[in-house]
C-alpha cells in the first residue's frame, strides 16, 4: 500500500464523501477522524498503520510547498547552477512570492553539504 495523506474535511461523513474515502481505503473510524480534525492536521495511512499528525509551517515553508508547478523544475535547476548551498533561498526568490521574500534570506546557508549519491553511500 502506498502512503496517503488526507486533509481534514468537516463534510467527510456525507454519503458521497464517505463512499469516496472508502474507495481510497479508509475505514469508517478513519473517516470520522477526518471529519473532526483541526486545521493543519493530517491523517497518514500506509502499510504500517494510520497516524494523525500536525504541521505548523511558517509562511515561508507554506509558500515553498505551494509553489509546485510545471516551471518549478526549471527554477530549481537554475538555483542549483549557482551551487548546492543556499539553493532553497534562490529558488524562493525566483518565485517572486511576496510572502516568502522577507524570510528567504534565512535559508541562504541551507543545505551546505552536497548530498551523497547512492553509489557513494555504499562505498563510504
Amino acid at each position: 500500500m502506498a502512503s496517503r495523506v488526507f486533509l481534514g474535511n468537516p463534510a467527510a461523513l456525507t454519503k458521497a464523501n464517505t463512499e469516496v474515502y472508502r474507495e481510497l481505503g479508509l475505514t469508517l473510524e478513519e473517516i470520522n477522524v477526518l471529519a473532526k480534525m483541526e486545521p493543519y492536521t493530517y491523517l497518514l495511512k500506509n502499510r504500517y498503520g494510520t497516524r494523525v499528525f500536525s504541521l505548523e509551517l511558517s509562511a515561508f515553508e507554506l509558500a515553498f510547498l505551494a509553489g509546485a508547478g510545471p516551471d518549478d523544475r526549471r527554477r530549481v535547476d537554475l538555483a542549483l547552477r549557482s551551487g548546492y548551498a543556499g539553493w532553497p533561498s534562490r529558488y524562493m526568490q525566483a518565485l517572486n512570492n511576496p510572502i516568502s521574500r522577507p524570510t528567504s534570506a534565512r535559508y541562504d546557508d541551507a543545505l551546505v553539504d552536497q548530498p551523497r549519491r547512492p553509489s557513494e553511500e555504499l562505498s563510504a
